[in-house]
């Protein structure tokens, strides 16, 4: 499965360092008279540090594996979702990533959704952790929550560095990136879109991209009338 060739490659990076550093540091070894144990410290700080670097992946791949793997025609077990919650939570956990580079800007309305509460926290934090890598030091990034028509919307605007037209209907593919030389700068694992993309499926909504580079984007998650509703207090 795809699940199972990507989580292979992830992990056979990491072997393939452990594997390399071993090497080069065996050869030093018979030079400077390292002893074994040195050694054997020496590769398990590297495996702890390859894992560490490659967890954000795994997690990601777990994540959308299950996604893809539910049965979308089984009975709906969704409940009533406080996304305003959600949005104001994912506002401050993006505040404290982009570690006061920008202007955070929310305009949050008191309206429920039915869904699934920890698929739709995550594809919120997908787009706004998004928005905290690819918009400049200095940049505003504008959380909404809200009635928009007969549904209900959220979105997440940036004044980033934007994405020409032809890269948008492929951002939501695996590991695509419109921009290789950045994401590498940036971090991210390339599988956040994919992720966003199954959960407002199995939630009713749709996603929305609008970009223009050098001024910006806005992604926008879309939930039908059926879904939302305003809170009752």
């Amino acid at each position: 499965s795809f699940f199972l060739l990507s989580a292979w490659h992830s992990f056979k990076i990491l072997w393939v360092n452990t594997i390399v550093y071993y090497f080069f540091t065996e050869r030093v070894n018979v030079f400077a008279g390292l002893n074994a144990g040195m050694l054997c410290s020496g590769m398990i700080i590297v495996v702890f540090l390859e894992g560490a670097a490659h967890a954000p992946i795994v997690d990601d791949l777990l994540m959308l594996s299950g996604l893809e793997n539910r049965d979308e025609t089984q009975t709906d077990e969704s409940e009533v979702v406080a996304m305003h919650r959600i949005a104001e939570d994912v506002v401050g956990e993006g505040e404290a990533l982009s570690l006061g580079r920008h202007t955070f800007v929310k305009e949050i309305e008191d309206v429920l959704l039915l869904g699934h509460p920890d698929e739709l926290r995550s594809a919120a934090m997908n787009l706004v952790s998004n928005a905290v890598r690819y918009t400049p030091d200095g940049g505003t990034i504008t959380v909404r929550w809200g009635r928009s028509g007969m549904g209900a919307v959220f979105s997440v605007a940036d004044t980033g560095i934007g994405i020409e037209a032809k890269h948008i209907p492929r951002l939501t593919e695996r590991f695509y990136r419109a921009d290789k030389g950045r994401s590498r700068q940036t971090g991210g694992t390339g599988l956040g879109l994919a992720i966003v993309k199954h959960v407002l499926r199995r939630n009713g909504g749709t996603l929305k991209i609008e970009s223009t580079p050098g001024v910006g984007s806005v992604f926008s998650m879309h939930f039908p009338e059926e879904r939302t509703f305003s809170s009752l207090r």
